[in-house]
């Protein structure tokens, strides 16, 4: 059954078999990209690499587990610079075990500095940063979805997995850099589990956890950033879940954008 899988996996990254098939995977969108650009005498590479996107385990273990390859994607040549481009992402994604088309220009000559929060490469080198991250710096910072870019922010402090934060209050600062009117919502659940709720709960895997609400949550909103702060009345561990939509004071669907987990004590 390995043996077959494996054969599966490497017909769907073939040339020939993706334009017969139609459909593939990382690798296969990623040859797919440097079999055009090579046909334009643009000089590529195939990166191979770890990513991650939203945190949903609340292991800190996860900090220590093994590099491991699970993603393939490109570097591209322009103008004596190179560039990072992920059209797996950029393509669309998974949902519900179907894949939904949505071409996201976002994925296309990102920053380094951007990408690096959800793509680790083996070879540092492609990390195209002036101070590459080791790959427990890498795992320890916050997840973002891209909307959280698109949607004209690009820094959370603190920006890390795991906070530990007091009884009291508590700050968290999203930074801006445009004057996109963003509605945000905070929402914090206490990492008790209790098999019985019904709703407004957190599920992660098969467990469910209770929505915790602060009696003091005020934002405040400046030309830079936005500042939350939040009360825990209780010592334990908790789960911050941080969405947006830009469709503020009207229906609309909310982004998740990163979340964290907090050690109150």
């Amino acid at each position: 059954m390995i043996m077959k899988v494996c054969w599966i996996t490497q017909l769907i990254c073939e040339i020939n078999s993706i334009f017969k098939i139609g459909k593939t995977i990382c690798s296969g969108y990623s040859r797919l990209f440097r079999h055009f650009a090579d046909n334009i005498d643009l000089m590529t590479e195939n990166i191979f690499g770890y990513a991650n996107i939203i945190n949903t385990n609340s292991d800190s273990k996860k900090l220590e587990k093994r590099l491991d390859s699970n993603h393939e994607y490109n570097a591209v040549k322009l103008n004596n610079k190179w560039y990072l481009i992920d059209s797996t992402w950029g393509a669309g994604y998974i949902s519900r075990g179907a894949f939904k088309k949505n071409y996201n220009p976002y994925y296309f000559c990102i920053s380094p500095e951007l990408l690096i929060n959800s793509h680790f490469p083996l070879n540092e080198n492609w990390q195209l940063l002036e101070k590459p991250l080791n790959y427990k710096q890498f795992l320890s910072n916050l997840k973002f979805d891209a909307r959280f870019f698109t949607d004209g922010f690009y820094k959370v402090e603190p920006n890390k997995v795991i906070n530990n934060c007091s009884i009291g209050k508590n700050k968290l600062r999203i930074y801006k850099n445009n004057e996109k009117d963003i509605e945000l919502s905070i929402s914090i659940y206490k990492l008790e589990e209790n098999p019985n709720l019904t709703s407004n709960y957190l599920k992660i895997g098969d467990k469910k956890y209770s929505s915790y609400f602060s009696n003091d949550t005020h934002l405040n909103k400046t030309d830079d950033y936005y500042e939350y702060e939040y009360e825990l009345k209780e010592r334990g561990e908790y789960y911050l879940d941080c969405c947006g939509k830009d469709t503020p004071g009207i229906a609309g669907i909310y982004t998740s954008y990163f979340n964290m987990f907090l050690n109150c004590s």
